[in-house]
């Protein structure tokens, strides 16, 4: 499940850097036409959705930590004693879980990335500046 709203992130992740491709075109078709590398224009969008990943994934764990941490020492989420068990939502925070979801979130963001880089790489500097 966890995987699916990393997923669903991950295409905001694509739209927005897609737009960003679309309203930077005459600036991506300036810095062709002056020298810059294919690779470097690529290289510049994959690092802005690795920032951009970087950032969510970073205070995603944050917020994460400290909602489990607050369950784990006040138990605000209880649970009804007539049918459960147990009184409260129980709470199991493992570092090796936080390591493999921060990883995982980190290599979709770095796949949403390599098509709008790739998309920014392939404008023409002719095509992208002639209408501006």
């Amino acid at each position: 499940m966890l995987c699916l709203i990393i997923l669903v992130a991950a295409f905001s992740i694509i739209s927005t850097l897609v737009m960003m491709v679309m309203e930077k075109t005459r600036e991506i078709g300036i810095l062709k036409a002056m020298g810059a590398t294919s690779k470097s224009i690529r290289k510049i969008f994959m690092w802005q959705g690795l920032v951009t990943g970087l950032l969510g994934t970073a205070s995603g764990c944050i917020i994460g930590y400290l909602l489990c941490w607050v369950q784990q020492n006040f138990k605000l989420i209880s649970l009804p004693a007539d049918i459960y068990i147990i009184s409260a939502v129980p709470v199991n925070m493992r570092v090796w879980d936080f390591i493999c979801i921060s990883a995982g979130s980190l290599a979709i963001c770095f796949l949403a990335s390599l098509y709008p880089a790739n998309k920014a790489a392939s404008l023409q500097p002719v095509e992208a500046i002639r209408y501006e």
